[in-house]
């Protein structure tokens, strides 16, 4: 069976001809870069065509991958072995918040599903880091692996700044591991947005600006010297959940906006009869150049969605 982007596609609203321009604009970064970037706001309704479309530029262009997630180390032989077939599911535990939502990409049993299907049905060799500490310690048995240990302590760091640090270390420490046991082509990193930051700072909004804690995407990067196109990604308008479970928010976006960055993406939008938007951040006011330092691109599809069997974000926008 050939690998078909219908096995991948969520619903959307992106016309034929724009996706057509997406495309050629992935394809040219993927080709042109080490590592390709996606960051997310943690708890849209649905993962949004981008991460789809890249898997299948991958494929079109016989390309082996190292996916990186946030997600939990110890699930790494896990997701490998079901993307090889050697496990026909992954258990319900994986998928938590099934079918209704998930908060992380990595977490989204459709595109985990994608991923094993491009393994399988196309000339595409993928391999599977998860990179991410244990934040539900009480999963973990105590085997002797000191990653465990580690996880702990980090837990239990009170300062969020060192957290922070301590956490995106360890990240970089299993990226650093995967990069020297598989071999690939080209690196995808799936993470939150402040995770996929070319910055040297985690936070690049205006909160801490004298605080640095270099991001994985950043060391990649700088120190191991790898081209990244990095792109943070979200709908920009209907709602999205995040945090409290069950709880929906509406896009700020959609909202009265008073973040700069949020208002000219917004002046973008109402400018554009496009169903999606794609921008590379060149052509914003020089006083937002934190965030041309933190990603490449900016991409959004219209309306946050869920699974059609389940509630319709798009049912609670005017």
């Amino acid at each position: 069976m050939d690998f078909e982007l219908d096995k991948l596609v969520f619903r959307h609203t992106v016309a034929s001809k724009e996706y057509g321009f997406l495309e050629n604009i992935l394809l040219n970064k993927i080709l042109e870069n080490d590592v390709i970037a996606l960051g997310e706001i943690h708890g849209i309704c649905e993962a949004s065509i981008l991460p789809n479309l890249v898997l299948k530029l991958f494929h079109s262009q016989k390309i082996n991958i190292l996916i990186l997630l946030e997600r939990e180390f110890i699930d790494s032989d896990l997701i490998q072995n079901f993307i090889d077939g050697v496990i026909p599911e992954l258990p319900s535990s994986f998928f938590p918040n099934y079918p209704k939502v998930s908060l992380e990409l990595a977490n989204h049993k459709k595109y985990l599903d994608a991923l094993r299907d491009l393994n399988q049905n196309s000339a595409c060799n993928v391999k599977i880091a998860c990179i991410d500490i244990i934040h539900r310690i009480n999963k973990a048995a105590d085997d002797g692996d000191k990653r465990i240990s580690m996880s702990k302590d980090i837990l239990n760091i009170l300062d969020d700044d060192i957290f922070d640090f301590a956490r995106e270390q360890f990240m970089f420490k299993e990226t650093l591991k995967a990069i020297a046991i598989h071999d690939f082509d080209k690196i995808l990193f799936c993470g939150g947005n402040a995770h996929i930051s070319r910055s040297s700072w985690y936070f690049t909004r205006k909160y801490k600006p004298e605080l640095h804690v270099p991001t994985l995407v950043s060391r990649l990067e700088k120190d191991l010297k790898k081209s990244v196109f990095s792109v943070y990604f979200f709908p920009y308008s209907g709602f999205y959940r995040y945090q409290k479970k069950g709880e929906l928010i509406q896009n700020q976006l959609d909202q009265d906006i008073k973040d700069p960055l949020l208002l000219t993406i917004s002046q973008i939008i109402k400018n554009d009869n496009n169903n999606f938007f794609y921008t590379d951040l060149e052509m914003l006011p020089r006083e937002l150049k934190p965030y041309k330092e933190s990603w490449n691109s900016i991409f959004s599809v219209a309306k946050a969605t869920l699974d059609k069997n389940v509630i319709n974000c798009n049912d609670k926008v005017k």
